[in-house]
């Protein structure tokens, strides 16, 4: 097994702006803590607007909604307290102005946190873009694994996930960090390769990952099923058979194909974390070489070849 601090999770950094959808999902988040003795970092931030004007010639004053951010500590504090006296787990206060995504990247990254948990709504329509935006700018720019939660998921725990399997890297990663979560729970798996139409080269590559990790679900008496689909949207079909299946937890690569840096993420993730019905678990791999070397690709070869066919990747090279 590969050495990964993602094996347990100690630090699990929770986001709220204190409205039902996050205390929707400070329930996971609690849940989660309790199951792994892990601390939870309560985390809230807004931006300020500042107000300026002059009393007397030459002078001015400026003043800013500072007060909110006040009355937003004394709620934090007193929801600190509620946790830790009702489910015995251990939490910290983090409050600053500023941009609510970058701050809670940053607050993940300083504490070196193991998962993100925080709310979104799964839902379309103009909401979406202030909300749902918000959780795609965490999945894009976390240094470790974030779960996002609809508010129309009533659960505290997970029954049946699934995992889908595309032409990209962390395949292996991405399975320890759900039996991380998930291995204390009866739980089944949904294995399922998804192949570009357009690439049907891809059905190797899918078909050895998939091999691989149906033996590591046997190793871990995980039940499990599996299947190959030929897709022309891979996104909006995950979706569809995260419908049908009833799953209530998606695990995904939040990484453009064939793209391992973290600077940019695909339409993919977006699409996936924005009108989810279910839990989405997000986890970018980290590149390695031997991975390039095992498709018989050079990195360079990797990124031209899909630099040059997906309008949405950067040119590195």
């Amino acid at each position: 097994m590969m050495e990964t601090k993602i094996n347990k999770i100690d630090k699990i950094v929770f986001p709220t702006d204190f409205s039902d959808l996050s205390m929707n999902a400070l329930k996971v988040a609690v849940e989660l803590a309790k199951g792994h003795k892990a601390s939870v970092y309560l985390v809230h931030s807004m931006e300020l607007e500042y107000y300026a004007f002059s009393i007397e010639p030459y002078s001015s004053a400026v003043y800013t909604n500072m007060e909110a951010l006040d009355a937003s500590k004394e709620h934090l504090e007193q929801l600190k307290s509620e946790i830790e006296q009702k489910e015995s787990v251990k939490c910290f206060v983090n409050i600053e102005p500023g941009n609510p995504a970058h701050y809670i990247c940053s607050v993940a990254a300083t504490e070196k946190a193991d998962l993100i948990v925080m709310g979104t709504h799964g839902a379309s329509g103009f909401r979406e873009f202030f909300i749902g935006s918000n959780a795609y700018k965490v999945v894009k720019n976390a240094p470790c694994p974030v779960l996002t939660i609809p508010g129309s998921f009533k659960k505290t725990s997970f029954e049946k996930i699934l995992f889908p399997i595309r032409d990209t890297f962390g395949i292996e990663e991405k399975y320890e960090l759900v039996r991380s979560i998930v291995m204390k729970n009866k739980v089944s798996v949904e294995v399922s390769g998804f192949v570009d139409q357009n690439h049907p080269d891809q059905i190797t590559r899918v078909s050895n990952s998939l091999a691989k990790l149906k033996l590591r679900l046997v190793d871990d008496h995980i039940a499990f099923k599996s299947h190959i689909y030929y897709s022309e949207d891979i996104a909006t079909d995950i979706l569809k058979k995260s419908t049908e299946k009833e799953i209530d937890l998606l695990a995904i690569n939040a990484s453009l194909d064939f793209n391992w840096r973290n600077i940019f993420i695909g339409p993919y993730a977006q699409q996936i974390v924005h009108h989810a019905q279910v839990p989405v678990l997000s986890f970018k791999p980290e590149f390695r070489q031997a991975d390039a070397e095992q498709s018989q690709l050079s990195v360079a070869e990797w990124a031209k070849k899909y630099s040059s066919t997906d309008p949405f990747a950067p040119a590195f090279w």
